[in-house]
């Protein structure tokens, strides 16, 4: 259901990216830096009908080149598992034909994570996570970025989520997760006003710690949206 147009699409696509991002200590957990990307992205439809579909959304092959600068702070206790601390990290990345790309754009991020530990080894982790394009091409617009989604599925100009997960402690090497959030894409005329443009989710999962000192964590989560959405994850490390 490409972008709740009520039509099923089948499509095979390709992405290849290069990134990069360099951060220097300016002070205590404040970080400042800079980073780039240059992607080549390709995309097909599997039939006649879905190369139709394709062409008349505006979702096209592209090249992008890009380079913005980055804000961030971390006071968290461990990168991998982290029990406490804050995450703050404003970004942006400009791409431009200058860069080797062939589409004038903007991409803007503001990411907030914090950890709140309580009883005997449990941890509250709260995401709330913006982000904003300018002129960009149907494909790379701001997606959901909920689980129990398909990432590019739903896009807007804008999006907002904000995601809430209990994360608690069974046993020495096991933990479950408990979560749920609500994400919103906006602008050009949608606002988080109509349902229509509101997508939740919610889901729980279980972890068993491979390194508990090095925090490293095998992760089973399934997690259910609206419409019929979902997804099973099999992944290292907690969702953020």
């Amino acid at each position: 259901d490409y972008l709740g147009t009520g039509v099923p699409l089948q499509s095979n696509a390709e992405l290849r990216s290069f990134i990069t991002r360099y951060l220097y200590r300016v002070q205590g957990n404040w970080f400042l830096g800079a980073q780039g990307v240059y992607q080549n992205f390709a995309i097909g439809g599997e039939t006649g009908f879905d190369e139709a579909v394709i062409d008349i959304l505006g979702v096209r092959p592209y090249k992008s080149g890009g380079l913005g600068l980055v804000g961030y702070y971390d006071s968290r206790n461990d990168e991998n598992m982290p029990t406490q601390g804050l995450v703050l990290s404003l970004n942006n990345m400009a791409y431009r034909e200058s860069l080797g790309g062939e589409e004038n754009f903007d991409v803007y991020r503001v990411d907030i994570r914090y950890f709140v530990p309580h009883g005997r080894g449990n941890v509250f982790a709260v995401r709330q996570l913006n982000h904003f394009t300018q002129d960009a091409p149907t494909q790379v617009r701001a997606p959901v970025q909920l689980r129990g989604y398909k990432l590019g599925q739903y896009n807007g100009a804008y999006m907002s989520h904000i995601e809430g997960e209990e994360r608690l402690r069974l046993g020495e090497k096991w933990t479950a997760t408990l979560f749920a959030g609500v994400a919103c894409t906006y602008g050009e005329g949608r606002s988080c006003s109509d349902s229509a443009n509101l997508y939740p989710a919610a889901g729980a999962g279980v972890q068993y710690v491979l390194k508990p000192k090095e925090g490293i964590v095998l992760n089973l989560e399934y997690a259910a949206g609206k419409d019929g959405n979902y997804g099973v994850y099999l992944k290292m490390g907690y969702a953020y």
